[in-house]
């Protein structure tokens, strides 16, 4: 989710015109980096599920989906990314119930505050 994230992010950055999104995505870019150390910490010495291989599908997926991206298809685009976040806050949540490691429950309470406070700054947007 994260690197879906991190793409989905780079790739409004690259085609939105709106400066109020423009703004929204350096923070999210910001939120990602900042809280990658303490992941990375986490995983040290396990196996990531995620290649190189799968990263480059993801992208080119997601490069492909923005190939149709327009000022008029925007707020589709808007809505897609506001549910991404909205699932991460999910996913960040159902890991803080379901796991007792208490490296994860640390990530997860710096990444998801932070991630929550980024949910409601997009949904104040106005971006119809």
């Amino acid at each position: 989710m994260r690197t879906e994230g991190l793409v989905m992010t780079q790739l409004m950055e690259k085609h939105s015109k709106n400066k109020d999104i423009l703004v929204l995505c350096k923070q999210i870019r910001n939120y990602y980096k900042n809280t990658q150390p303490i992941l990375v910490d986490i995983i040290k010495g396990k196996t990531i599920d995620l290649d190189q291989n799968q990263f480059e599908q993801i992208w080119k997926a997601g490069e492909k989906s923005f190939l149709y991206y327009s000022d008029e298809s925007e707020s589709k685009w808007n809505k897609l990314f506001l549910e991404h976040i909205n699932a991460s806050v999910n996913a960040y949540t159902k890991l803080l119930r379901e796991r007792q490691d208490d490296d994860i429950a640390y990530f997860t309470f710096r990444a998801l505050p932070e991630l929550v406070n980024l949910a409601k700054a997009y949904q104040t947007l106005d971006i119809n």
